[in-house]
């Protein structure tokens, strides 16, 4: 499953428009192209005040020189942060 909160993407994905925004065209078609390739892929938009967890984590990756990995106990405090506002409910240790 794939998610992400560019409704114009993602909709041009499932194949909502009659015609994409030139911009993404080539892009959204090599995605479809590329999910067939899988038995199961599906695409799901949603929306941004739910992606902030995802987005934190991915501006920590591109910002970092080196392999980023992180589990529940070693989040940086950035995305921890991000974790609990999408997900308040969750339970994160606290490390001493």
């Amino acid at each position: 499953m794939v998610k992400g909160d560019s409704k114009i993407c993602f909709d041009s994905i499932a194949g909502k428009y009659q015609s994409v925004d030139w911009s993404i065209s080539t892009l959204t078609d090599n995605i479809r192209s590329l999910a067939m390739l899988f038995a199961v892929c599906s695409f799901s938009w949603i929306n941004r005040s739910c992606n902030g967890a995802a987005h934190a984590a991915a501006k920590l990756a591109l910002g970092s020189s080196s392999p980023f990995c992180c589990n529940n106990g070693n989040l940086p405090a950035a995305l921890q942060s991000a974790c609990k506002v999408d997900c308040p409910s969750l339970v994160f240790p606290v490390l001493v």
